[in-house]
């Protein structure tokens, strides 16, 4: 299970440019809410699977002002 594109710039949301959560993937585990990720884990499991689709609504922390927002997450299984 990989992520292997982002749409979209990145950079004023979470304060980190696409390449850079692509690259390293333990980086979705600082930006996002512990409540949240805990949820995504387990989707992302089940995805892993049943292949199917998700879409998730996430709290996450801007790297660079700290500020909290909300992004929609989809991911689909290749």
């Amino acid at each position: 299970l990989a992520i292997v594109e982002i749409i979209g710039d990145t950079q004023p949301f979470v304060g980190l440019q696409s390449k850079e959560l692509i690259r390293d993937p333990s980086i979705w585990r600082v930006i996002i809410g512990p409540r949240d990720l805990k949820r995504m884990l387990l989707k992302i499991r089940r995805l892993e699977h049943a292949r199917n689709d998700i879409e998730e609504e996430l709290q996450i922390v801007n790297r660079a002002t700290k500020e909290t927002r909300w992004v929609l997450v989809r991911g689909v299984a290749l």
